[in-house]
C-alpha cells in the first residue's frame, strides 16, 4: 500500500469511529422517571418598561406559592401522547443523526476509493433500526 492509501483508510477508520462512538445508543421508548420536579425561575427582560420590571421575579413567585400545594399530578391521555411523541421525537432524530454520519462516510469511502464493507453494514444496521420509529411516528 502506498502512502495515499494508508491516509485515505485511517481518514476512513476515523470517520466511522466517530460515526458510531460520537452518538449515543438509542434509549427506551419508555419514560421510566418515577418522579417530576417543577422548577420556576425569574423571567427574561426583553424590552419590558422599566414600572413592568418587578414581574420577571413576582410572576415565578405568584407561581410557587399557587402551586405549592401541589404534591402529585395524574397525567392526562394527551399529556402522555405528547410526552411519547416527545421522547419518540427524540429517539428518532438520535437514529436520523447515525444514519447521515454513516452516510457521509459512504460518500467519502466512496471518494477515496477504499473498502465500504464495513460501513455499508453499520449503515443497513442503522437504517433498519430507523425504519421501526418511523412507522411508529407516522402510527401516533
Amino acid at each position: 500500500m502506498d502512502g495515499r492509501t494508508i491516509t485515505s483508510l485511517v481518514a476512513l477508520i476515523a470517520t466511522v469511529g466517530i460515526a458510531t462512538t460520537a452518538v449515543p445508543q438509542v434509549p427506551p421508548l419508555a419514560d421510566t422517571q418515577a418522579d417530576w420536579r417543577v422548577g420556576f425561575s425569574s423571567f427574561r427582560d426583553d424590552g419590558l418598561a422599566e414600572g413592568d420590571r418587578y414581574l420577571l421575579d413576582s410572576i415565578p413567585l405568584l407561581l410557587i406559592e399557587q402551586l405549592g400545594g401541589v404534591r402529585g399530578h395524574q397525567l392526562s391521555e394527551a399529556e402522555r401522547a405528547s410526552r411519547g411523541a416527545a421522547v419518540l421525537l427524540g429517539v428518532r432524530r438520535t437514529q436520523s443523526e447515525r444514519v447521515a454520519g454513516l452516510q457521509r462516510a459512504l460518500g467519502e469511502a466512496q471518494l477515496r476509493g477504499v473498502s465500504r464493507s464495513t460501513v455499508e453494514r453499520e449503515h443497513a444496521e442503522a437504517v433498519e433500526r430507523l425504519r421501526p420509529l418511523r412507522e411508529l411516528a407516522a402510527d401516533t
